[in-house]
């Protein structure tokens, strides 16, 4: 996985560069449009150890550690097993607005037990799942994931303050909406065990939602009801009761799920039913 950075096409010819200089010029070109070597590049491992070797300095790195290298040197990657990495490239100057102008930019290493590491991949792997994230999106996304490097490196006093407000707040909040999506069809989903799962206290994820404009409960039952009407208006779930339906997406009370169902959609879940059976016989 690469940096979120849109990069229009790039053409580039050698024909009018003498010959002797047409290798540097071009290692130049790519180097700057392709590879940017203006950046710093963050490599995560998801999967496996690997070992990292640039500079005549090597390191050998686990899943939950993470190493900020360079690109303007060649970087070799090895492995005795299978390995994943997600890679996120920082551009060095807005890199340089939170963490500082320093010598040591370049291939430190951020080791396992700093919970940032976990979220910032988490978020990087969430960001490029969505294909279709407009440019104003795309470069929020990118702000967050600087905010996110810049907390793992070691961003000063103010710097940190920033991120933490915006780039990780933000990360936060995926990674608890996506917790719950995964957890959304369990009738002991609780702001608890997903607060534990995150590592926070639940008192902080209900701020973390209520600064969203909602609350967990609300949420949740969104959610819920959201993909029980999916499921009633699906023909392969005819053979499934009401009662299976409001079950299998997390609710243990069908009485309060039908009133739920009813004030959210205007209907009965039976009549939603019903109506979806009903245009499906006419479409065929």
């Amino acid at each position: 996985m690469g940096s979120l950075v849109l990069q229009s096409e790039f053409r580039f010819s050698t024909e009018s560069i003498p010959e002797s200089e047409r290798l540097p010029a071009w290692q130049e070109s790519m180097g700057r449009n392709l590879l940017r070597i203006n950046s710093v590049p963050l490599i995560i491992p998801v999967e496996g150890k690997c070992l990292v070797r640039q500079h005549e300095q090597e390191l050998s790195l686990s899943p939950g550690e993470g190493v900020f290298a360079r690109s303007d040197q060649p970087l070799m990657f090895g492995a005795k097993e299978n390995y994943r990495v997600v890679n996120a490239t920082l551009p060095v100057r807005a890199f340089e607005l939170l963490v500082g102008k320093r010598d040591g930019l370049s291939f430190t290493v951020v080791r396992a037990g700093q919970g940032v590491i976990k979220l910032l991949h988490s978020y990087v792997e969430l960001v490029c799942s969505q294909t279709l994230l407009d440019p104003a999106a795309c470069q929020l996304a990118e702000a967050h994931i600087q905010d996110l490097a810049a907390l793992a490196f070691g961003a000063d006093r103010e710097a940190a303050a920033i991120a933490e407000g915006r780039g990780l707040r933000a990360a936060r909040i995926a990674a608890i909406k996506q917790d719950i999506a995964q957890h959304l069809g369990r009738a002991d989903l609780s702001v608890s065990s997903v607060a534990k799962r995150q590592g926070i206290s639940p008192v902080y994820l209900r701020k973390l939602l209520d600064s969203e404009g909602t609350s967990y409960s609300e949420l949740v039952r969104g959610w819920r009801l959201a993909r029980a009407h999916r499921l009633l208006c699906d023909p392969a779930m005819g053979s499934k009761t009401i009662t299976d339906i409001a079950l299998h997406v997390g609710f243990s009370d069908l009485s309060y799920f039908n009133r739920c169902f009813r004030r959210r959609f205007g209907a009965s879940p039976r009549e939603v039913r019903a109506v979806a059976g009903s245009s499906g016989h006419r479409a065929s």
